[in-house]
C-alpha cells in the first residue's frame, strides 16, 4: 500500500502558480499535474507528468506512475536541481527582472 504522499496528483482547471507542485518538488516528489497548472511546463516529463484534464488522461498519468517506479525515481532525482533552478528565489528574481527589461525595453520603443 502507497502513502497518498508519494505521488501528488493536481487536477487544476486553470492556476497561476501550482504552489503545491512547487512544495512537493522541493520535496522530492515526483508529481502528475494537468495542464492548467502553472508549473506545468517545468514539470512536465521532468520531475512528473502532465496531464490532460480528464478522468481518461489523469488515470493513465497515475498508472504510468504508479506501475514504473524507473520513472518515479528518476523524476525524484531530477526534483532537487529543478527546485534549485527553476523555482527558488534566484530564479524568481531574475525571471522578474528580465520581464522588466523587456517592459522597459518596450516603453522606450514608444517614446513616452
Amino acid at each position: 500500500m502507497r502513502d497518498f504522499a508519494d505521488l501528488p496528483v493536481l487536477p487544476s482547471l486553470a492556476g497561476t502558480y501550482g504552489l503545491s507542485a512547487a512544495e512537493a518538488i522541493a520535496c522530492g516528489t515526483p508529481m502528475i499535474v494537468t495542464e492548467g497548472c502553472g508549473l506545468a511546463p517545468v514539470i512536465d516529463g521532468r520531475v512528473g507528468l502532465v496531464a490532460k484534464h480528464d478522468v481518461a488522461s489523469l488515470s493513465q498519468a497515475l498508472d504510468q506512475l504508479l506501475s514504473d517506479e524507473g520513472l518515479r525515481q528518476t523524476f525524484a532525482a531530477q526534483c532537487r536541481p529543478v527546485a534549485e533552478q527553476e523555482l527558488g528565489w534566484e530564479a524568481a528574481v531574475d525571471k522578474l527582472e528580465a520581464m522588466l527589461r523587456e517592459v522597459a525595453m518596450e516603453a522606450g520603443e514608444r517614446n513616452y
